[in-house]
């Protein structure tokens, strides 16, 4: 059985250890990144099933990389940490498939990290398409999820 690969962008040590330790529990292998930059350097030369994203990274704003790895990786799943509680329209303007408040509960990482990996292509796309042009695109082209 091979392991989903997940991409941990992190600088924290502390941190990235809590992670890997929730999700090696849980059988997925953990990859991890100090800075943005080499983050997305890893994504275009290996494949990823979920990244996880800190916003509060020393060499690049961490908007700026969830815009380029939605660019490049559309169907990519990315789950943001952050340091402060996520505001409804940081949510929705973000376009992340989950948001995690530190310090992450493992319970709930792993509920988000399985949840999204058992997501369908199909409903993938759609919430792509709902992130694009609404929550009503499904509904309104007959798209089921």
């Amino acid at each position: 059985m091979n392991k989903r690969r997940i991409l941990i962008v992190e600088n924290e040590t502390a941190v990235y250890n809590r992670l890997k330790h929730c999700l090696d529990t849980e059988a997925f292998e953990a990859i991890w990144t100090r800075t943005a930059r080499e983050a997305l350097h890893r994504s275009l030369a290996e494949q990823f099933d979920l990244v996880l994203l800190d916003l509060n990274l020393p060499d690049m704003e961490g908007r700026k990389a969830l815009d380029w790895f939605k660019t490049m990786h559309p169907f990519l799943a990315l789950v943001v940490l952050t340091d402060a509680p996520v505001r409804a329209a940081d949510a929705t303007t973000a376009s992340a498939s989950a948001w995690l408040e530190k310090p992450v509960d493992g319970p709930r990482l792993s509920e988000t990290v399985t949840r999204l990996l058992a997501e369908s292509q199909s409903a993938r796309l759609t919430r792509l398409m709902d992130e694009l042009y609404g929550e009503t695109y499904a509904e309104e082209n007959q798209v089921r999820r």
